[in-house]
């Protein structure tokens, strides 16, 4: 689709990988632009393979459930954003190790649903192939990532709540992200299992 084409449909989303003829797009939904496709490109990351953990050559599927991830989310322009989840995928179909799939999406109506993007966080619908097999059998659903059930009002309140541990440097940190003017603020939060990294920092996750 040229970006004389407006798009139909409110998420359009890619699977970047590396496959056969290199990394690119492994599969695609909806409807996008070719800029906006250049856009979830350039900001995938497949060459970011430190997830915080030693991982396995194999694994089976209740073992890849539990590996660590990262996810980015970004304001592209007013009323459109962007969202990035990286998932290690083990070794790809030239038995390189350290593969890396990027499921990235783009919202043009954000929120629509009541939903923000970290409540997303560890959703099942987030495509994380593992091996060169499921790799290439793999493809990124029509609809954007439902709730996940890591983090919500309970978990965060729990968090930011604990007795027993001193939360006063992380509250910081989010403050000085949440002063900045609006324009100025970075991505809006990446992490993994055990942490949600922001502009200023990381801070561990309230799971």
């Amino acid at each position: 689709m040229t970006d004389v084409d407006l798009p139909s449909t409110s998420v359009g989303q890619i699977g970047y990988t590396s496959s056969r003829g290199g990394f690119g797009i492994q599969s695609q939904s909806g409807e996008l632009t070719d800029a906006e496709r250049d856009q979830l490109v350039r900001g995938a990351d497949p060459e970011r393979t430190d997830f915080g953990e030693q991982l396995p050559r194999f694994a089976a599927p209740e073992e890849v459930a539990r590996f660590n991830r990262n996810l980015v989310c970004a304001e592209l322009a007013p009323g459109m954003s962007a969202a990035w989840h990286s998932a290690p995928a083990g070794a790809d179909e030239s038995g390189r190790t350290g593969n890396v799939f990027v499921h990235a999406l783009i919202d043009r109506d954000p929120g629509a649903d009541g939903r923000r993007v970290i409540d997303s966080w560890r959703s099942p619908e987030w495509v994380t192939p593992f091996g060169a097999a499921e790799v290439r059998a793999c493809a990124v659903p029509s609809n954007r990532p439902g709730p996940g059930g890591a983090v919500g009002h309970r978990q965060v309140c729990d968090f930011v709540l604990d007795t027993a541990t001193w939360r006063l440097g992380i509250l910081s940190r989010l403050l000085e992200e949440l002063a900045l003017p609006r324009g100025e603020r970075g991505p809006s939060f990446s992490g993994s299992t055990r942490r949600i990294t922001g502009p200023s920092g990381s801070v561990p996750s309230p799971t």
